[in-house]
């Protein structure tokens, strides 16, 4: 991937170029992306840098700026990070700091550096310490049209039912039998994802149902509660009270770290709430287009060990950080909660979605961390070591942020544990058309986090061979099934129109059988562990029992051939998932307070 340019008489070979920025991660009053920093901090990266130079590779200092250039080009990215890392170790508590790095293989010196200045401006004010250009630019465009996603699924359906039809009928035509092959295919996908499933009930029956939380002192502790107010104006007052009345004995600090296009009244509630509690801070994160860059901003303003991260829906119990506390005593880095819907008596579609909740927090992720070696973390009723999410901090550019950090967690050695017993309550969407938005943007983030950490963990030598077979069947397999399971339907039509009779229908009746068999016994042994307020709703798990059999499995699994289809088109389109208004919720900040605010900004 070299390239060769003519400088006077001579040849040489010219890599990347490489930009480095120096950002100031100090606390800020008002929140912007990081401002860059002085020339001190400047020369103290470069002087860094200068002993983690390679062969052949030089670095200038500028005005605002580090120019590496000759960066071998077959490996830029790897090589920037790496040198990002030397530069990072300039940083101190008096001078702490942040990094936006980029790099260009254009030919041209000029352009080169303008080109990696601008990755490495974007690399700062998302404050990810993400390589700039990397595998996740933005694609052509970022949302489909109003024919986009419907064309998007009839091309879903056809390939998955329609094109292995006609493959079967050419190779007939060729005199040769595919048939074989597709029932071997469809017999090894569906009985393999039946065995995962067995396997996730006995990891999860064996796991202790309860943990034991030492008494002692506990470490002060921040809860970084993430907002898009525009969104969730209307459910932020309720989970600040909650997070805030949180009565863990360490002491807790709690960050609201958002963002809003616009000026909103509920702002001046907020405001009168921070200035009545001196452990809540406001930031208004300027700029900001991601959760990830929201925590990302907040980093500086930690003053905990360890940090709780939640989004604005989200009311975690009263031990729920003393409970988080226990584990990373013992040695955890990161551990995740079990989130349980709130306002499943709102929908049918909030009841489906309370019961699925259950199965996955209660029984697959316990289940699977069990099976695998190591737990995920889910987004939101997280809690990290302070200092690991300031080193790996959450990356904007993914659609599931939670996904890639915890992939990135584990894959560097670092422990991620899973308690079901930590209870953190949210609200689910209570429309098909709003559920449908956000697990599409479920399903394409983890195709984008199989495109990058897939082989990355294979290669690993932090990862057993168990935690590396774990990730294989929690990233690729996942997206290889849903195509190896569609190939029934066609090679039984198939098989039908070729012989007359469905030859095949025994081998597609005990697969069937045995794969749907594990999910009865998945749902009772989920409503067997679920929170009592779910566990009671006998209608609720029949209901989701049936329609997940009938219909819902199915929609999930063509939600994932379609976002494989638009990750593929280049579509990057952050869907927001509106929130309900919780029942009976209501600001308890006194009216004076509101109006001291409102006579302040006047």
């Amino acid at each position: 991937m070299s390239a060769v340019a003519r400088h006077g008489r001579g040849r040489r070979e010219v890599g990347a170029t490489g930009v480095i920025l120096v950002g100031d991660d100090r606390p800020r009053s008002r929140v912007s992306p990081p401002q860059l920093h002085g020339k001190d901090a400047l020369e103290a990266c470069a002087a860094r840098l200068r002993g983690a130079l390679g062969p052949g590779e030089r670095l200038s200092v500028h005005t605002d700026r580090l120019v590496i250039e000759a960066v071998a080009a077959g490996d830029a990215r790897d090589r920037m990070l790496a040198l990002q890392r030397a530069a990072l170790a300039a940083g101190d508590g008096d001078q702490p700091i942040v990094l936006g790095s980029g790099f260009s293989l254009r030919r041209r010196r000029v352009a080169a550096v303008q080109e990696a200045g601008d990755h490495a401006m974007e690399s700062l004010r998302a404050a990810d310490q993400m390589i700039r250009p990397d595998v996740l630019r933005p694609g052509r465009r970022t949302s489909p049209g109003p024919l986009g996603t419907p064309l998007q699924v009839i091309a879903a359906l056809t390939l998955s039912f329609g094109f292995p039809f006609l493959v079967l009928l050419a190779l007939h035509r060729m005199g040769l039998d595919g048939v074989g092959l597709f029932v071997a295919l469809v017999v090894v996908a569906m009985l393999g994802t039946a065995a995962m499933q067995w396997a996730e009930v006995v990891g999860a029956v064996r796991r202790p149902r309860e943990t034991t939380v030492r008494p002692g002192p506990r470490p002060r502790a921040t809860a970084i509660v993430v907002a898009y107010l525009p969104n969730e104006a209307e459910t932020i007052v309720e989970t600040l009270d909650a997070v805030l009345a949180n009565p863990y004995s360490g002491g807790l600090q709690v960050i609201l770290a958002y963002n809003t296009p616009r000026d909103l009244p509920v702002e001046v509630t907020l405001e009168a709430m921070a200035a009545n509690d001196a452990n809540l801070t406001l930031l208004r994160v300027e700029g900001s287009t991601s959760k990830a860059q929201n925590v990302n901003t907040a980093l500086a303003h930690i003053e905990g060990e360890f940090v709780g991260i939640f989004d604005a829906d989200h009311l975690p119990d009263p031990d729920a950080f003393e409970r988080a506390a226990a584990h990373l005593a013992d040695g955890a880095d990161v551990v995740q909660g079990h989130c349980v819907v709130r306002n499943g008596e709102e929908s049918f579609v909030a009841r489906l979605v309370a019961c699925e909740f259950e199965q996955i927090y209660a029984l697959s992720h316990p289940g699977r961390a069990v099976v695998h070696g190591f737990g995920i973390f889910g987004g939101s009723n997280g809690y990290w070591r302070t200092s690991l999410l300031r080193t790996l901090r959450l990356r904007g550019a993914y659609l599931t942020e939670d996904i890639d950090s915890s992939l990135r967690a584990v894959s560097s050695g670092h422990v991620v544990v899973n308690d079901p017993e930590i209870i953190s309550r949210e609200l689910a969407p209570t429309t098909w058309k709003h559920l449908w938005k956000q697990r599409m943007r479920w399903a394409q983030g983890w195709v984008q986090v199989t495109r990058t950490h897939g082989i990355d963990a294979a290669r690993s030598d932090w990862l057993t061979l168990r935690q590396k077979l774990g990730v294989f069947q929690l990233l690729v397999w996942r997206e290889m099934f849903p195509w190896l399971s569609a190939l029934m339907l066609p090679t039984l039509a198939f098989a039908w129109w070729r012989d007359g009779a469905l030859t095949w229908w025994g081998w597609g009746l005990l697969v069937t059988a045995v794969t749907l068999g594990a999910f009865p016994v998945q749902v009772a042994v989920a409503r067997s562990r679920a929170v009592p307020e779910i566990r009671e709703r006998g209608r609720w798990w029949f209901a989701y029992a049936v329609v997940s059999l009938v219909f819902y499995q199915e929609l999930k699994n063509l939600m994932m051939r379609v976002s494989q289809l638009k990750e593929l088109a280049g579509e990057r389109h952050w869907a927001v998932t509106p929130r309900a208004v919780p029942m009976g919720s209501a600001p308890r900040v006194p009216a004076a307070a509101q109006a001291e605010v409102v006579a302040r900004r006047a």
